[in-house]
């Protein structure tokens, strides 16, 4: 009888165990955040009013740095848009990923992630996210095994290609493993506006997951060129940007203003929908742009779009790559926060696993700034320094920053090196080289230790 006892009290004791167990997993799963990262395309740090825009206003994601927090020290992966984002999914720098500009330096072909390449969103799944992307991939070419559907996405919408995603009003977009019809351009019509479909995909995919934890990758093409806008949000700046009868000007200005007046709004949305849904308190919400603005005499220097910065998209100067972020998660982060943390694309993927509470590729070069966010800043590891290079006509132009200073060679075939003090020159205006022989030195063997070759981005080719 006493045997009987023990063992039914044995088989209890394990039911027990086995339901508090079953409740742990589940409050865990519960508890894991929503991630939400909103990506402009071409957007300067000087477009984002939180940021310093005098011109161009942007109320709902000051809204987000005003709730959250704002990096002052954050950079894109690199200058123009493939490799960034690459660097964003795949956790490492140019010197390591597989995506190092738009092209291939020897085939000017597209390159293309592969499933070997570990993405966010694989980590996402492994932790038991639902996972979509929707606007610009750019990261593969069709009918390729790096197409998002095969690195870790479970619906997906948008550009595949760069060039395509140039076309706000095209009659075709990418559909996961197929393409979709948007009837509403045919034969040159301009019925629906794409960043408008990425938004409509964006919210029904929160509404259909609002129950379960999700990964949303929001690649917004705006306010990248083609300049093209709906009329209602070009109307209202009409006029107002007219110098010396220069209707031109009027014209390019009042476009772009309008297009990150609707970007601004479209983000106002979706975080008015996650309030409605009851999951804001819930869900981690990052914005930031992919590479500096684009360099255009009748728009950029007009709005100081690059800011206090040198150079433009395409430039290792600050103003092709540090870039504006912000941060969002009411119930974690401390409103109206700033941080000076030196941090970068690659980062990210570390800081979702760690969210997620899921292990990571250690041949990363990310560090995670979740301490950061949490406000816990004695936490936080930092980076030795952080890496770029990018292939252009001038060879390959390479950069790295060390603390407060930046090192850079914009091109082997300009070998010099410079040097500046980003702390008290941001701007980049007094090249320092000649007062700092150690940092020229160490830079030079940064640049030869932080990349590794790569069959379509040799170190000496140069771009066809």
């Amino acid at each position: 009888m006493r045997n009987t006892q023990i063992k039914s009290g044995f088989t209890f004791g394990l039911a027990m165990l086995g339901v508090t167990f079953a409740f742990a997993q589940k409050e865990k799963q519960e508890t894991k955040p929503n991630v939400i990262f909103i990506l402009a395309d071409d957007m300067g740090i000087g477009d984002v009013s939180c940021y310093g825009s005098k011109i161009i206003q942007t109320p709902n994601i000051d809204r987000l740095a005003q709730q959250g927090m704002k990096f002052a020290n954050h950079y894109t992966g690199g200058p123009v848009s493939a490799p960034s984002r690459c660097c964003l999914m795949t956790g490492k720098h140019t010197g390591h990923s597989r995506i190092r500009q738009n092209h291939s330096a020897i085939s000017n072909g597209r390159v293309s992630i592969t499933p070997n390449d570990t993405t966010v969103a694989m980590i996402a799944k492994q932790a038991g996210y639902k996972t979509a992307i929707y606007g610009k991939w750019g990261l593969a070419e069709p009918n390729t095994s790096g197409i998002p559907n095969e690195v870790g996405f479970d619906d997906w919408m948008g550009y595949l290609n760069q060039d395509h995603a140039e076309f706000y009003y095209t009659n075709e977009l990418d559909l996961n493993r197929g393409v979709t019809t948007i009837e509403a351009n045919n034969n040159g019509k301009k019925g629906e506006y794409s960043n408008d479909i990425f938004t409509g995909k964006a919210k029904s995919f929160i509404k259909a997951n609002k129950d379960d934890p999700f990964f949303l990758y929001l690649a917004y093409t705006i306010p990248h060129a083609l300049m093209q806008v709906p009329m209602e949000d070009r109307v209202p700046f009409m006029g107002k940007f007219v110098n010396d009868g220069h209707a031109e000007l009027d014209s390019v200005r009042s476009i772009y203003t309008g297009m990150i007046t609707r970007l601004d709004r479209q983000i106002g949305e979706i975080m008015s929908l996650l309030e409605y849904l009851g999951i804001d308190e819930k869900t981690l919400v990052i914005f930031s742009s992919d590479n500096g603005a684009t360099l255009h005499s009748l728009k950029v220097d007009y709005f100081d779009s690059h800011s206090i910065y040198r150079g433009y998209k395409g430039d290792l100067y600050e103003g092709g790559i540090h870039t504006p972020m912000i941060a969002r998660w009411k119930s974690k982060i401390q409103p109206g926060s700033v941080t000076d943390h030196i941090s970068a694309f690659w980062d990210f993927l570390p800081t979702f696993a760690e969210i997620a509470g899921v292990s990571h590729n250690s041949k990363i070069d990310g560090i995670s700034y979740l301490p950061i966010l949490l406000g816990k800043p004695v936490q936080q590891k930092k980076h030795d320094y952080l890496y770029w290079e990018f292939t252009s006509k001038s060879g390959v132009a390479q950069a790295v920053r060390i603390g407060d200073y930046k090192v850079i060679r914009s091109g082997n075939n300009n070998p010099a090196v410079e040097v500046y003090n980003l702390l008290s020159d941001p701007g980049e205006s007094k090249d320092i080289s000649s007062l700092k022989p150690a940092l020229v030195k160490q830079g030079l063997k940064l640049f030869k230790d932080a990349h590794t070759e790569n069959e379509d981005y040799p170190l000496r080719a140069t771009s066809k």
